[in-house]
């Protein structure tokens, strides 16, 4: 049993090395080769990826559940701009590494966002975007505008690309927050006049801080920290998002509330107008979109029998959510 398992550790050692050489020689080439190049790599990775049956079945019926009006060969046309998306995401980001200087040419906030965000130098603001046009950009392009912003972030089991990860986001001033405990550094943020940043349109089970709303017109599980803390220290919850233009520009822009977060009834109906703002951008730009996720995982345990069928087929039963009006 011991040799068995030194045997596996070995073999996930040696796996991670290799990884990590592979990712150290990909992401060298990607920060030497032109940004035009990387553009076209990432569409061919995109079109790669998507020929995974595994990952085409995932994402055709994601999108089944969010557009069943569409018919199959618009699902496969945006998944697969979908997958070219977040390859071109992580590839811009590296290049950028070496490239500091190029950020301005790639990125500009508009108007409202640029005055929405200074305004964290009066009042504490908690950003909250999701897995959206370039999502990493997005804390890069603030701190690059002399907004300080630190992100909340869980690491990833490769130690090469999760450094990587790390100076991509500390980039330009950023600060990163582990997801895990993350309150301190939360809180310690906001007393340095920091704002934070946030995805949050990933599962967060209720016994991990989550509460069901309704996405796409299913229950999902949604982190309610943004509504926790804005409480907390009176902060502003300011919907952020990095959408790319047509010629390969990026533009921060922003939504607010409809109401101060201390005007809501409670933490739910914070969280279902932000993930209602959030549903209403993916339609705008459903190719932009991480829909490589398994977004309607779980169903509520008191979820009518007869009506699982509208989940996806990767879904499963939460053994302890809670209810959705």
């Amino acid at each position: 049993m011991a040799n068995s398992m030194q045997r596996r550790l070995l073999r996930r050692r040696i796996t991670q090395l290799i990884l990590s050489v592979c990712m150290f020689t990909g992401v060298t080439s990607i920060r030497c080769l032109p940004l035009a190049f990387n553009r076209l790599l990432a569409r061919a990775i995109g079109h790669l990826v998507f020929c995974i049956p595994s990952y085409r079945r995932l994402i055709v019926a994601n999108l089944a559940i969010a557009f069943p009006d569409w018919d199959s060969a618009h699902r496969l046309n945006v998944g697969r701009q979908s997958l070219q998306n977040i390859a071109l995401t992580f590839l811009e980001s590296m290049w950028l590494l070496s490239h500091p200087k190029r950020i301005g040419e790639l990125f500009s906030i508009d108007a409202k966002t640029l005055a929405a965000a200074a305004q964290s130098q009066q009042q504490p603001i908690v950003f909250v975007t999701p897995h959206l046009g370039n999502w990493e950009l997005v804390q890069m392009g603030l701190n690059a505008n002399d907004i300080p912003c630190s992100a909340i972030a869980a690491p990833i089991t490769n130690a090469y690309l999760q450094s990587q990860l790390h100076r991509c986001r500390t980039a330009y001033g950023g600060e990163v927050i582990a997801s895990r405990g993350a309150a301190r550094g939360i809180l310690s943020a906001f007393k340095n006049m920091r704002s934070i940043a946030m995805l949050i349109d990933q599962n967060t089970k209720t016994r991990e801080g989550g509460i069901y709303v309704r996405f796409f017109d299913l229950p999902v599980p949604v982190s309610r920290a943004p509504a926790v803390f804005a409480r907390r220290v009176n902060a502003a919850i300011v919907i952020i998002f990095c959408i790319r233009q047509s010629n390969n520009t990026y533009v921060l822009q922003c939504r607010t509330l409809s109401k101060p977060v201390g005007d809501y009834t409670d933490d739910q109906e914070v969280t279902q107008e932000i993930t209602s703002h959030q549903e209403a951008l993916i339609r705008q730009f459903p190719e932009q979109y991480l829909w490589l996720y398994q977004r309607w995982r779980y169903i509520p345990s008191d979820w009518p029998q007869d009506q699982t069928t509208a989940y996806p087929y990767y879904c499963k039963r939460d053994s302890a959510p809670e209810a959705v009006e």
